[in-house]
């Protein structure tokens, strides 16, 4: 099996998780998303940086964190592993969307990129399937920050 049709199979599995996309649909979005690979340590974006793709993790894990108010310190918001995303805000906000926080591999860690350009075209070519991703980034999202609401009430 070859690298490209290894990653959209295991994009497949993944979108499948978010219970919105079918798993023969979710070959639909293969042709739009770039592969990219980091190794422990290494950033996939930094906050404040311009925004212009989202990642799919295929393997592997991200850590999110966010700078403090004190030089050099910063809060981890998040550890993403395989079957999640991060940097959805491309899909949402379209005029010069940057990083709220910064992406760095804890593993070796396989990626799907969608472009912010590409999110345009198959919105064009393939809107059916570009309405059931978008309800399952919402989905997803919805999730996160009902986790983050109970962290917080938790704490006061």
């Amino acid at each position: 099996m070859d690298t490209a049709t290894h990653q959209c199979e295991a994009l497949k599995r993944i979108l499948k998780r978010f219970f919105l996309i079918e798993e023969d649909k979710g070959g639909l979005l293969c042709p739009f998303l770039k592969e990219r690979t980091l190794e422990r340590g290494e950033v996939l974006f930094r906050e404040d940086d311009p925004a212009d793709y989202m990642a799919f993790i295929l393997e592997g894990a991200l850590e999110i964190k966010k700078k403090t108010e004190f030089v050099d310190k910063h809060i981890v918001l998040s550890i993403l592993g395989a079957g999640t995303f991060v940097g959805e805000i491309v899909l949402f906000e379209y005029e010069n969307p940057v990083r709220s926080a910064t992406a760095t591999a804890l593993e070796r860690t396989q990626l799907a990129l969608l472009t912010k350009e590409n999110f345009e075209v198959m919105s064009k070519e393939q809107p059916a399937v570009c309405l059931r991703l978008l309800k399952s980034v919402l989905k997803e999202v919805a999730l996160r920050l009902r986790a983050v609401n109970e962290r917080m009430a938790s704490v006061f």
